[in-house]
C-alpha cells in the first residue's frame, strides 16, 4: 500500500510539472504568434528553438507519466479497459478529486496549445498562399519555380520570404 501512495504522489507531481511545463509552451507559442503578427522575424528563431525545447521535455514528461500511470495500473490490478476515471475511483475523495482536477487541466492545456498552433498554422498557410498569388501576378513566368544551383527546376521546400528591410 505504501509503494501505491508514493505512485500516486509521484503521478500526481508528474502532471503538475507536465501541466507547467504546458503553460510555458502556451506563453512561447503565444510570443511566437506575436512576433509573427508584428512580422519581427530575427526575434522569431529564438522562440522556436524555445519552443522545440520545450516540446521535447514535454515528450518526456508523457513518457513519465505514462510509465507511472502503467505501473500504478499492474500494481492496483486494474484492467486495461478501464478509463482513467474508472481507474480514480479506487482511491479517497481527495485524492480521486485532485487527479481528476489535474486531469482536467492537462486537458485544458492541450486544446489551448492545440488552438494556437492550429490558429499560427493557418495563418502562415494564408499568407504564403497569398504571397505566391501575388508573385504569380507579379511575375507570371516565375509560377513558384526554384532553381537548384546547377539551374535544373525543382521543388522548394523552403517557404518564400520577403526581405522587410527593402
Amino acid at each position: 500500500m505504501e509503494s501505491s501512495i508514493q505512485k500516486i504522489e509521484g503521478l500526481k507531481n508528474i502532471l503538475r510539472e507536465e501541466i507547467a511545463t504546458f503553460h510555458r509552451f502556451i506563453d512561447l507559442e503565444q510570443k511566437l504568434q506575436a512576433g509573427i503578427l508584428s512580422r519581427k522575424w530575427k526575434d522569431l528563431n529564438p522562440m522556436l528553438k524555445s519552443l522545440k525545447t520545450t516540446a521535447r521535455e514535454l515528450v518526456s514528461l508523457d513518457e513519465k507519466r505514462e510509465t507511472m500511470y502503467r505501473e500504478l495500473k499492474e500494481l492496483l490490478g486494474v484492467g486495461e479497459g478501464e478509463s482513467f476515471y474508472d481507474f480514480c475511483f479506487r482511491f479517497s475523495n481527495e485524492t480521486r478529486e485532485e487527479l481528476f482536477s489535474l486531469h482536467r487541466e492537462l486537458k485544458h492545456a492541450v486544446v489551448v496549445v492545440e488552438g494556437l498552433t492550429s490558429g499560427i498554422d493557418t495563418y502562415c498557410a494564408s499568407t504564403l498562399s497569398t504571397m505566391g498569388k501575388f508573385m504569380d501576378t507579379l511575375v507570371p513566368g516565375w509560377k513558384h519555380r526554384v532553381y537548384s544551383h546547377k539551374g535544373v527546376p525543382k521543388e522548394s521546400t523552403q517557404p518564400l520570404l520577403v526581405n522587410q528591410a527593402l
